[in-house]
């Protein structure tokens, strides 16, 4: 699975706070890994398109949704401690992996 904050003219992120509490939080919730990368320079454009990118592995599609059902309402509402940009979710299947 992919999130991704999508950048803005006044976007705000707080990485030690996403880091240190809101990643942690997450982990605890799914049992996963999560691999998390930081926008610094997009060479096409003078803004940044992305702020943020986390990866996570999750099993299936039904442990995912188990999995949120009861904490996901939990992790939402602590995005705007963070971010002032919304989140864009996506699950992916991996076809292949070198």
């Amino acid at each position: 699975m992919t999130v991704v904050y999508s950048s803005k003219a006044d976007a705000s992120f707080d990485f030690d706070y996403y880091l240190n509490q809101h990643i942690p939080m997450v982990v605890g919730f799914l049992g996963t890994s999560i691999e998390v990368q930081k926008g610094i320079l997009s060479p096409m454009d003078s803004w940044l398109a992305v702020v943020s990118i986390a990866r996570m592995g999750i099993n299936s599609l039904d442990h995912f949704q188990t999995t949120m059902a009861p904490s996901g309402q939990r992790i939402l509402s602590d995005i705007p401690t963070y971010a002032n940009t919304e989140p864009q979710l996506q699950i992916e299947e991996v076809v292949r992996s070198h």
